[in-house]
């Protein structure tokens, strides 16, 4: 699906430089996850796909639609 260009899937678009999920009036909290070496390669897999970093793809991954 995200290989397609007619379908929507939350990772294309306009690109944001740091913190694009960033809220001028809301304090950025950080969160650290473990996990299986196997799931961190493949984020980082996937983020390159987009050309952005890990954490921004998660960021992406983990937010709302619309926002």
């Amino acid at each position: 699906m995200a290989e397609s260009e007619s379908e929507p899937d939350g990772l294309t678009g306009r690109v944001y430089y740091g913190l694009h999920l960033e809220q001028p009036d809301e304090e950025m909290v950080t969160v650290i996850v473990r996990l299986p070496k196997a799931t961190g390669d493949s984020l980082n897999q996937q983020a390159r796909r987009y050309h952005i970093s890990r954490s921004e793809y998660i960021r992406r991954r983990l937010a709302p639609a619309g926002q």
